[in-house]
């Protein structure tokens, strides 16, 4: 049986209530009257809360404290996901009667809001747009569950999945839409009875075609809808991209590199309820088109935004105090390992050493390898064949030519008798030529490469036979980053170029497959290496205040014996 306590003041719920996404549009008496209908539950560390048994029919938001998920799909209790302050539960088995939560485990002291069944419903009465955003969390999760991206961590919660909205949809389909209507005139008219059976044939074949065009057109344009995902985590925001047989991309950004979040929208939009959602980071923006209940989605994003904000400050809290503690002993003194500083020079990742198929066969047409902690990119294989063009087409004209003399001997051996050895083999000796020429071409582009890793960005080009440039530059002095797709081809394929601007240079990254996932690969690693050095910097300031305070400590304990020694001579 749940137990309430009353130790949390009704203005303190009110306040908590206020700063969710759930009740932010709500006037503060409605909020003041909300706050009264919870009741508080504390749940101590290390305690179960199980759905089949004391929680079933409860609603609960956690209001402060930390709770592993267990759930249908994942009973293993050491690799769960993790619910946190803002968090709630329990409305899909009110709202649908189903779940797919087993248990939350308290993993620290922590208290919650709750409301009864009855209470519940009374809610939504009151509130109806509550409902609708329970609706849409409840379709977001069911999403999650048959999409399973396998790129979501261990411990990473998926809070919303949606698509453009329905009306972006319906305007892609227009176009197949007429193309059917066309079909579909066409064939009427064509089946009048004074039309020629020539003309009806015709007709007939034309119209057959513009139908399944359009048919196939509007098949297209649905699983290039259903492909494109808008994601929200408690870790990151993620835009998902997918066009069919071409490329799949993932733009994404961490909650922390979070700097606004704007909603656009026009006359149209608010008025069947969709509108764009700018997500301005640190280097760039991602943008979310055609969004359903835009404010909605924007006030979500606030709110997991604003709480990994308040996390870092709460890990930071906990660090200092756990140094002051070790200072005064405490705790158990731990060493502390500060990043060595260096200033050598980069070295390049060093190139594995293989035979030659390897070296310049393997990976033939991958535009990104993994190499341990080293991203390499390669120049999209539409540069490569650009590049080569001239002697492809030069070999299919002389290998047409070697074909057309082997047929003319095979039609009169007397009449090219003389000539034809020698014509066939000066045209295998312009093949070994051709060769030469498009291997030379194959690996100078092959030798052009951008590698990042965990501390520099390094822009490689090698000439084959000729020199070698190599430039490189300290992730942590990049200001700022940008990618462009050029041209239909550009679009068309998911290849650009990444622009890094580090100081008065710019190192660009020219013709790569997906440059925006390129782009978030070195935010990543250098965003990795700021706030590795941003934690080096902190643990040095908590050691020189921890110092401070413990020689305060000593000092304060020196003066209180002293005091005790004068007391004592004086009696």
């Amino acid at each position: 049986m749940l137990k309430c306590v009353d130790d949390i003041e009704k203005m303190d719920i009110a306040s908590f209530l206020g700063g969710l996404y759930l009740f932010k549009d709500l006037p503060d008496q409605e909020i003041h009257d909300l706050a009264g209908r919870f009741s508080v539950i504390k749940i101590n560390e290390g305690e179960v809360l199980r759905f089949d048994e004391e929680i079933h029919g409860w609603f609960f938001i956690i209001i402060e404290g930390r709770f592993l998920v267990r759930t249908v799909e994942n009973t293993d209790k050491d690799n769960g996901k993790y619910l946190v302050s803002g968090d709630f539960f329990g409305e899909d088995a009110l709202l649908f009667g189903e779940t797919n939560l087993v248990s939350v485990h308290a993993t620290r002291t922590s208290k919650l809001l709750c409301l009864n069944s009855d209470q519940f419903i009374n809610l939504l009465q009151n509130f109806p747009h509550v409902r609708r955003i329970f609706k849409r969390t409840y379709e977001s999760r069911r999403m999650a569950q048959n999409l399973r991206f396998d790129w979501i961590n261990d411990n990473e919660v998926i809070y919303q999945v949606t698509r453009k909205h329905d009306a972006h949809l319906l305007v892609s389909l227009f176009g197949p839409f007429v193309i059917c209507l066309v079909a579909l005139l066409l064939l009427f008219y064509v089946s009048m009875p004074e039309i020629e059976s020539s003309v009806w044939f015709i007709g007939l074949v034309i119209s057959a075609i513009l139908f399944l065009v359009g048919i196939l057109w509007g098949i297209w344009d649905f699983i290039d809808w259903g492909n494109d995902y808008y994601i929200v985590t408690n870790q990151r925001v993620v835009w998902v991209e997918k066009v069919i047989m071409l490329y799949d991309s993932r733009e994404e950004a961490p909650l922390t590199t979070i700097r606004s979040v704007d909603v656009k929208t026009n006359l149209l939009g608010r008025l069947l309820g969709y509108g764009d959602i700018i997500v301005n980071t640190y280097t760039g923006r991602i943008l979310m088109r055609i969004v359903g209940q835009p404010f909605l989605m924007a006030a979500m994003i606030e709110e997991y935004w604003h709480r990994a904000q308040r996390r870092i400050e709460e890990e930071e809290s906990e660090a200092m105090e756990s140094a002051i503690r070790r200072q005064l002993g405490q705790i158990e003194e731990q060493e502390t390992q500060f990043p060595q500083e260096t200033d050598s020079e980069p070295e390049p990742p060093r190139v594995k050493t293989h035979g030659i198929w390897q070296n310049y066969f393997s990976n033939f047409l991958k535009m990104r390898f993994v190499d341990g902690n080293v991203i390499t990119y390669r120049k999209f294989w539409l540069i490569l064949i650009k590049k080569t063009w001239k002697p492809v087409l030069a070999g299919m004209i002389v290998c047409a030519l070697m074909v057309y003399i082997f047929y003319l001997y095979l039609v009169d051996p007397l009449r090219v008798s003389d000539l034809w050895l020698g014509l066939i083999g000066g045209g295998v000796l312009s093949l070994g030529v051709i060769f030469l020429w498009w291997a030379y071409l194959y690996v100078d582009w092959r030798n052009d490469i951008y590698q990042v890793t965990e501390r520099y960005i390094f822009d490689i080009e090698r000439r084959p036979l000729g020199t070698e440039i190599k430039k490189s530059a300290p992730l942590e002095s990049i200001l700022s980053l940008e990618h462009e797709r050029q041209g239909f081809l550009g679009y068309l394929f998911n290849y650009g170029n990444v622009t890094i601007n580090v100081g008065d240079a710019k190192f660009v990254f020219r013709g790569i497959f997906d440059p925006a996932r390129a782009q978030q690969d070195v935010f990543n690693r250098m965003y990795a290496l700021r706030r590795a050095k941003e934690k080096s910097d902190a643990e040095r300031e908590r050691a020189r205040i921890a110092s401070a305070l413990s020689m305060y400590h000593r000092n304060l304990s020196d003066q209180e014996g002293d005091l005790d020694n004068n007391e004592g001579n004086l009696t």
